[in-house]
């Protein structure tokens, strides 16, 4: 018998507890994306996400209710974002049925490989167009991985988990893409 929890109990904050990916960011085993913007230099990637997610410095939320243009013209591109995604997981699920059928039979380092393909063809897409946000410059992988509990893994999640950063990078990502704009 096999048990996927309670109904509905896997929602989004859930589904992130539980995330490989996001596992291996807290313990190291994902390489650090560290990026330059306005400025400011961070150490993680980080995922466009909705209102549910945590204030985490890897997360960037849409502002909920902008009233400054700067505001809203963050708003409408990350939504503008996350519409590409949507589109970009709808041709692959078309062209190539990568996302149309269960995954259930795949291990999960075969589903691994295929999300990672379909966020780097996502992100070819998006610097063809031009319409990435920030340069990346790619460094040496890291190979330390770090076991939970110990000193460095706690680190490193008050460093994921610290709100001051994650209101920073949202500021300066909407600084950077509205001053870059022809609004």
């Amino acid at each position: 018998m096999l048990f996927l929890g309670i109904a509905g109990s896997n929602n989004d904050v859930n589904v992130l507890d539980q995330s490989p990916i996001f596992q291996d960011l807290l313990t190291g085993k994902a390489s650090d994306a560290p990026f330059t913007v306005n400025g400011h230099e961070y150490k993680f990637g980080y995922y466009l996400t909705d209102g549910i997610y945590l204030a985490y410095s890897t997360f960037v939320k849409a502002f909920r209710h902008p009233i400054e243009p700067r505001d809203n013209f963050f708003k409408r591109r990350q939504e503008g974002a996350s519409k590409d995604m949507e589109r970009a997981f709808g041709v692959l699920k078309a062209k190539w049925h990568i996302v149309e059928h269960a995954a259930r039979p795949y291990e999960l380092d075969r589903l691994r490989d295929i999300m990672y393909a379909c966020i780097i063809m996502h992100n070819m897409v998006v610097e063809d167009k031009g319409r990435n946000i920030a340069g990346y410059s790619p460094t040496e992988p890291r190979h330390i991985q770090f076991q939970p509990g110990t000193a460095e893994y706690l680190h490193r999640a008050v460093d994921i988990q610290d709100q001051r950063k994650y209101k920073q990078l949202r500021e300066d990502l909407a600084d950077h893409i509205y001053d870059g704009s022809e609004v």
